[in-house]
């Protein structure tokens, strides 16, 4: 009678927690630049931004509400050394007004000494326990002893002078940050923001320099140059910003270039940063280009490193042929998101189902392995259990045996619809919690008919 309590339980709270991990995913940007600090220390800003449309307004006191949690932490040889949790309220009077290109953009500022450290963001909707998740890796730099050096260039959706005091403002300039780095008919207009500093021990013949500004592809080609811009630059630095037109760029991967220089053309610092341009037209009537319904995935990867995309097709790995692995590791970058763009359409099954939702729905069971069959030092998704779970998804039964009889503590899943019914079984095999698939009887899965003696205590 207990056994069967147990089991109903499980079950139970399977079908409960399941649909509920099994949510889309948000779709989260994450980005940062680096400021000259206090004596030794480098001020450093993180941006992020979420879709407004990604979240889930709720009716509440009259308008439509969309509560979410911000986590942010900083680690340091894989210890958070710094953390930050805070809550927002999206609020519109009607749902119409949600546009499906407006983000909810924010900043946190942190002090950070030298070394190397990982950014972590979670975003997570109150509504309905969606959540997205990214990282970056920021490297602080030993003291600067350049006589004139530039901060990193913060890309901005729009700047303007302003006497009040927000989280966006520095040095009387608002700088709304683009996280997601993408520039499209609604954001036509690149915005930026820098720092030019001079060392306070510094003896310089001038002070006035130039400020040189280049647009390149992705292959490093000079596609733009802006007109030379002077700044005088005293001993407290100068703000540099400026705006650059991209609507008339091609879809596609760009680089801006920035540089100080002096008399005599002399280069004093170099500062460069990537932006993405997106405009529909560019992939209606191109073979080249991912099919045209799902191109916003593949502008969507343009935001991914490429370490990104390797854990990403990492965790695709038991649904890739042998033959899409082989290719996969021969391509570059850009290679590698158009392969992941036509991986997930592959994926897809019709109109309905397209390759965001196919990709969607893969990562929700991925997403829901690591939260429950994680094993000592092993992620969820790379245990037996996870990839039963990602494959197969969650089974019509579970039993689970605690070690009663001569039998080591085992699980049996059952799923019903699966070649008419089908069992996989999974022994804990070193007694320590780590569940391992030793018998299976659907086709194409491990086969030991004799696990039970194989594994008795």
């Amino acid at each position: 009678m207990g056994r069967l309590l147990l089991k109903y339980l499980c079950c139970l709270l399977l079908t409960i927690i399941y649909p509920l991990i099994a949510q889309n995913t948000l779709e989260v940007h994450l980005d940062y630049a680096r400021f000259r600090g206090d004596e030794n220390m480098t001020f450093v800003e993180v941006y992020y931004s979420v879709n407004r449309s990604a979240l889930s307004h709720i009716y509440e006191d009259g308008e439509y509400q969309a509560k979410y949690n911000v986590q942010l932490k900083v680690a340091f040889n894989d210890s958070t050394i710094k953390s930050v949790d805070r809550r927002g309220v999206d609020k519109v009077a009607a749902i119409e007004e949600i546009g499906q290109q407006q983000s909810i953009n924010d900043v946190h500022q942190f002090l950070l000494a030298e070394g190397t450290f990982r950014i972590l963001l979670t975003i997570t909707d109150l509504n309905n326990r969606k959540s997205g998740s990214k990282s970056v890796q920021v490297h602080i730099p030993a003291m600067e002893t350049r006589p004139i050096y530039m901060s990193d260039l913060q890309l901005a959706l729009n700047l303007n002078s302003t006497s009040e005091k927000s989280r966006f403002v520095k040095n009387g300039i608002e700088a709304v940050p683009n996280p997601s780095r993408i520039y499209n008919l609604n954001w036509p207009v690149l915005f930026y923001y820098s720092e030019i500093y001079k060392r306070a021990d510094t003896l310089m013949s001038s002070d006035i320099y130039q400020i040189k500004e280049e647009i390149l592809d992705a292959k490093g080609n000079l596609i733009k140059t802006l007109p030379v811009r002077q700044k005088e630059i005293g001993v407290s630095g100068v703000v540099n910003i400026n705006k650059v037109p991209v609507s008339a760029l091609h879809s596609g991967l760009y680089e801006l270039k920035v540089e100080i220089l002096g008399e005599n053309n002399q280069l004093y610092d170099t500062k460069k940063t990537s932006f993405y341009v997106y405009r529909p037209a560019d992939f209606l009537q191109t073979d080249a280009a991912p099919t045209s319904r799902h191109n916003e995935l593949y502008v969507y990867y343009l935001t991914f490193s490429e370490e990104d995309l390797d854990a990403e097709f990492e965790k695709a790995s038991y649904i890739a042929t042998s033959q899409e692995s082989s290719v996969y590791k021969t391509l570059e970058l850009d290679g590698k998101r158009k392969f992941l763009t036509e991986f997930w359409i592959r994926q897809s099954d019709s109109v309905v189902r397209d390759a965001r939702a196919a990709r969607s729905e893969y990562l929700q069971r991925v997403n829901y392995a690591n939260e429950r069959f994680a094993q000592e030092a092993d992620k969820g998704w790379k245990t037996d259990l996870g990839r039963v779970a990602i494959l197969y998804g969650v089974p019509d039964d579970i039993e689970k045996y605690m070690g009663a009889g001569d039998t080591k503590p085992h699980e049996v899943w059952t799923y019903d619809a699966i070649e008419n019914g089908v069992k996989f079984i999974f022994v804990d095999v070193s007694g320590y919690g780590s569940y391992r698939l030793v018998h299976s009887t659907m086709l194409n899965e491990i086969k030991d008919y004799n696990w039970q003696e194989r594994y008795s205590k």
